[in-house]
């Protein structure tokens, strides 16, 4: 091997290393020494265990085909043996203007490889005629399978009755999440309602989505998510 041909392969070697540190998003000036390549390949965003370190927003999930924009009341994310979950509360005015649905957005990353691929399930309450305000007073429960999803809503503008619900995610063996029946009282202290909590522990994490976010497309109601 001569010396021009040694030169000649080593420019393009670092050419296409410096194609491919820009092709990362990363730019390098063309008078960059390879000596100081390094120092653009230090700049690469790394993926996090399959979830990126820098904001990604996903696509817009719909979770409702009525017309309106639906209100984030409460959201929890975390990881849990490298699978990664979440969780949303919304409220959404429903059929008529003195009603309102609300419900719980489910979400969970489905494979261990870099690809953010991931499932969402939802599963809505559409309350009744004279139920006027939103979903308040959210708390997320959760076991080794199971999360509990508790939140109340004002039965009437007039008085101090209220609705309690509940949803059950089974987050690990299916994607099911099931409505629980409706309790009313005067209080939204959850220790005054028949609900089993044993082994449940509360979480208000937010581990790995950066924000929910409300949208509204040719009349239908969206949210998407923004990762960390």
């Amino acid at each position: 091997m001569t010396i021009a041909s040694e030169i000649t392969r080593l420019q393009w070697a670092k050419a296409t290393a410096r194609t491919s540190i820009i092709n990362k998003w990363v730019s390098v000036p063309t008078s960059a020494s390879v000596e100081d390549y390094h120092t653009y390949i230090d700049q690469i965003q790394q993926w996090d265990g399959g979830v990126l370190s820098w904001g990604l927003t996903l696509f817009n999930q719909r979770v409702s085909m009525k017309d309106g924009s639906p209100r984030i009341k409460s959201s929890v994310s975390w990881i849990e043996w490298n699978k990664y979950y979440g969780c949303t509360v919304y409220s959404l005015e429903g059929s008529s203007s003195s009603s309102l649905e609300s419900g719980v957005y489910t979400y969970r990353k489905v494979d261990t490889t870099n690809d953010m691929a991931y499932r969402m399930n939802n599963v809505t309450w559409d309350l009744s005629s004279g139920v006027y305000y939103e979903a308040s007073h959210v708390s997320f429960w959760k076991n080794w399978t199971n999360m509990k999803i508790i939140f109340f809503v004002d039965s009437t503008r007039s008085s101090n009755w209220w609705y309690c619900y509940q949803a059950i995610w089974d987050y690990k063996t299916t994607w099911e999440t099931t409505n629980s029946w409706m309790w009313r009282w005067e209080t939204t202290n959850i220790s005054d309602y028949d609900i089993d909590l044993t082994g449940y522990t509360q979480i208000t994490t937010d581990e790995w989505v950066k924000t929910v976010t409300w949208n509204e497309i040719n009349d239908n109601a969206y949210i998407y998510l923004t990762l960390k």
